[in-house]
């Protein structure tokens, strides 16, 4: 194992695969609940530089990475390659060299570690509620379209590159959350934290805002329940905001005045498994539904959201 330490010209310390140090927190990991959600970009920084003793970091691989078992736990979620094909010649890292190279180590590299492990759990699915909607069905199958149609929905620039950030893709043979990984997921989180309940979840998916915001959501619920304290959902929510304090998870009200959160899909799935999910309430409300109304990122239309949500299920219910 090589630990390096935190200096301008960082010596590497070589130590023998038995020894046990005990980790520190950094800024990126969260400190006042066991659940930090991020993007992939941040997730391969915090893996790199791994906090141990002493104020030295880590480089955590495949070899090494068993030895956090108990501790530190991590679930990683990339896009299907059909997504990625689509969507990685509009992105910021596409230089125009090799697109099939480029391409492929994009692809490659949405998973840091290179196989599954004790405490590392790898899913590959899509974000549904970024690609617009989709047919009934499983699997997400929005598309195909032309070129020029493609373009003026991205509403690219004649330099090829896209006007604005957020922009959606059409294509083929997507994967959509489903009760397979929904198992995995829930199995994964259940066998971790029967070795240590207190032990820290790190999740990413792409931009650290839909999917990896689901499956926190959902752990934060079961921290919740673990250590009894009402608050800690909320808690989690406030250690994932901006700069200008506003969310980083995917939260908002859409143009019809309909509440916009992290994936639903996984969070119904998810919580079905735990028997969360109510079904038989009045407003139809899922468990998740009043952590995020509560969390104070709705302002006064809070009451109006509620009555909203109420009438749109009950509606839904016939």
């Amino acid at each position: 194992m090589i630990l390096y330490t935190n200096s301008n010209s960082p010596k590497k310390i070589f130590l023998k695969e038995s020894q046990i140090y005990i980790l520190n927190e950094i800024s990126n990991i969260a400190n006042d609940t066991d659940v930090t959600v991020c993007s992939v970009d941040d997730f391969s920084n915090i893996c790199r530089n791994f906090p141990i003793s002493e104020g030295g970091v880590m480089t955590l691989t495949d070899k090494n990475v068993e030895s956090l078992y108990g501790d530190y736990a991590f679930i990683e979620i990339r896009d299907s390659r059909a997504n990625v094909d689509a969507q990685f010649p509009h992105t910021k890292y596409y230089k125009g060299d090799d697109l099939q190279q480029e391409t492929e180590e994009y692809f490659n590299r949405l998973f840091y570690f290179k196989e599954d492990h004790k405490n590392v759990i790898r899913v590959e699915y899509d974000d549904s509620q970024s690609i617009g909607k989709s047919k009934k069905g499983e699997g997400i199958t929005t598309g195909p379209i032309s070129l020029d149609r493609l373009n003026d929905r991205l509403k690219i620039k004649p330099d090829g590159t896209p006007r604005r950030r957020t922009y959606y893709y059409h294509y083929k043979d997507g994967i959509d959350f489903n009760d397979e990984i929904a198992e995995k997921i829930n199995n994964f989180v259940n066998s971790n934290i029967n070795v240590n309940p207190n032990v820290k979840f790190i999740i990413h998916c792409r931009a650290g805002a839909s999917r990896s915001a689901g499956i926190g959501t959902f752990i934060a619920n079961i921290k919740q329940e673990i250590y009894n304290d009402k608050e800690y959902v909320q808690k989690f929510f406030k250690e994932h905001v901006k700069d200008d304090g506003s969310p980083q998870f995917d939260i908002g009200i859409d143009r019809k005045g309909t509440i916009k959160l992290p994936h639903q899909k996984e969070m119904k799935k998810l919580g079905a498994l735990r028997g969360w999910n109510k079904e038989n309430d009045d407003s139809y409300l899922q468990w998740y539904m009043n952590h995020f109304l509560d969390s104070g990122f709705f302002g006064d239309k809070v009451s109006d959201l509620r009555n909203r949500q109420a009438e749109r299920m009950n509606k839904k219910r016939g």
